[in-house]
């Protein structure tokens, strides 16, 4: 996992500035309709998708990449299902549980991916630069869905933009956090540390 990061340190940067802007823009645009919330999601879901996808196709990723592959793999599916689903192709299909349909997909996201990039934080070794922040990030994740799923979904998108929007912020200031420490001269050579100690 450490060579990962080290390595693809811009994938979670980009991650991060992704989850901020989506928060920021549920947090300050006015007047937001569910179908418009819900094709931010699927945006930001898919992007974030194939970034966390790319580090799993490296040799770097060795024992952890099924765990980038899947969490990648989620956030790809969902933002497809909150296409053609909520807001999107399928709100012809159920247009009355459309804001109630796109706050179960979010909700689930976010617990999906928050426990996998907890378990990538407890793969990482103490001494890795950004592993709390990663872990934190996680767990503002899971607390998202938490939150989502407590207040009860079918309240509406527009009931919970705030919560969502701070957590995506919060979210993406770690991540940010992460990849830039993973990118600094200290996480390069714990990262040789490591290679060292495994050739022995």
């Amino acid at each position: 996992m450490l060579q990962v990061l080290s390595k693809y340190w811009w994938a979670f940067a980009l991650r991060g500035l992704l989850a901020g802007l989506f928060g920021l823009l549920a947090l300050f645009v006015p007047g937001w309709q569910s179908w418009s919330f819900a094709r931010m999601f699927c945006m930001y879901a898919i992007l974030e998708g194939l970034l966390a996808i790319v580090p799993s196709l490296s040799s770097a990723a060795e024992k952890i990449w099924w765990m980038l592959l899947f969490e990648g793999m989620t956030s790809l599916v969902l933002g497809v299902f909150s296409f053609l689903g909520p807001g999107g192709i399928g709100s012809a299909l159920w247009p009355d549980v459309s804001a109630f349909m796109a706050l179960v997909l979010i909700g689930f996201w976010a617990v999906a991916t928050g426990i996998l990039k907890g378990i990538e934080a407890l793969r990482l070794p103490k001494e890795a630069a950004g592993k709390w922040a990663l872990g934190c990030g996680g767990g503002f994740s899971v607390l998202l869905g938490v939150v989502i799923f407590a207040v009860r979904p079918g309240e509406g998108v527009l009931a919970m933009t705030w919560q969502i929007g701070l957590c995506g912020l919060v979210l993406g200031v770690l991540l940010i956090f992460v990849g830039l420490k993973a990118h600094g001269k200290d996480a390069k050579q714990a990262v040789e540390k490591a290679m060292s100690t495994a050739a022995r």
